[in-house]
This record gives structure tokens, C-alpha cells and sequence, in this order.
């Protein structure tokens, strides 16, 4: 990927937010630890191991999982 597909991508992601009602991703991250009840590092560990691409569909199914297994050890 050129250096220029790299800046196109970034813009891409960043108004997909936008147009989520999100300033960034930062600020979707962290609106995720309150929808979700799970702590930032929790966010960071999924985002970080699924990457940007996931932050819709896939972040949200693991930390809805996340809550499952959660609630199943009480």
C-alpha cells in the first residue's frame, strides 16, 4: 500500500466516525467502555488484536461476548 493509499484509508475511517456521530476514533473507544460496561483497556485489547477495519461489526460482537462470559462467572 502506497503512502497515498495509506492517507486515503485514514480519511476514509476517520469520517466513517464522523458520520457515527463520533468527533474520532478515540472518542468511539472510549463511548464503547460505557455501552459496553468493560474498562478502556478491554476496548484497547480487542481493537488492538481485531484493527481499525473491525471497529463497527467485530469490536462490538467481542465485547458483547466479553459481557456474556462476564455474566456466566457470577
Amino acid at each position: 500500500m502506497t503512502q497515498l493509499e495509506r492517507e486515503i484509508d485514514q480519511a476514509k475511517r476517520a469520517n466513517v466516525y464522523q458520520e457515527n456521530g463520533y468527533k474520532n476514533r478515540t472518542e468511539y473507544l472510549w463511548s464503547l467502555t460505557e455501552d459496553h460496561n468493560v474498562s478502556i483497556g478491554t476496548v484497547h485489547l480487542y481493537s488492538d488484536l481485531l484493527g481499525p477495519s473491525e471497529d463497527f461489526d467485530g469490536l462490538v460482537s467481542a465485547l458483547e461476548e466479553c459481557n456474556l462470559f462476564r455474566a456466566g462467572a457470577s
